[in-house]
């Protein structure tokens, strides 16, 4: 699964970059703005930001403005920056070890996510709409003799 995922990445950016659009020719030196995106997202992952909106509007901008001014297609540009989404929240202290603690977290029943799950959930039902009208317009279906029965 994931030779072909990497397979399908390297095909997407010699596409991207070999056969682009003749009047506006690649430009790889904005990419930059996709690395300056990377670095921005992996110091905030160490800086332990839990808040998946900041990825998006910080690195993310970044990374969309590179692709977007290199002549790419912009629509990949979280692709960059989600990899940096933390996958767990930062352990918390304990504040007396001689106690017993007693489990009553959310977390240890399930209901509390990491910042990637949030960002996924989050954005799930979004994304199925748009899926769905995706598929509805390309998929050839013609509507043309709908009738009073349908």
């Amino acid at each position: 699964m994931l030779l072909a995922i990497v397979d399908d990445a390297i095909g997407l950016g010699i596409i991207a970059i070999f056969y682009g659009d003749a009047a506006h020719p690649a430009q790889p030196i904005q990419l930059l703005f996709v690395a300056s995106g990377m670095a921005l997202a992996f110091v905030m992952n160490r800086f332990k930001v839990t808040q998946w909106p900041l990825y998006v509007i910080g690195p993310g901008v970044l990374s969309w403005w590179g692709l977007y001014s290199a002549h790419l297609h912009p629509a990949l540009a979280l692709v960059a920056i989600v990899p940096f989404l933390p996958t767990s929240y930062p352990a918390k202290k304990e504040t007396s070890p001689s106690i017993e603690k007693v489990e009553t977290s959310d977390a240890h029943h399930g209901h509390h996510h990491s910042p990637l799950n949030d960002f996924e959930h989050s954005l799930k039902l979004f994304v199925d709409f748009g899926l769905f009208f995706f598929a509805f317009a390309n998929a050839g279906v013609m509507l043309s003799s709908v009738g009073p029965i349908t």
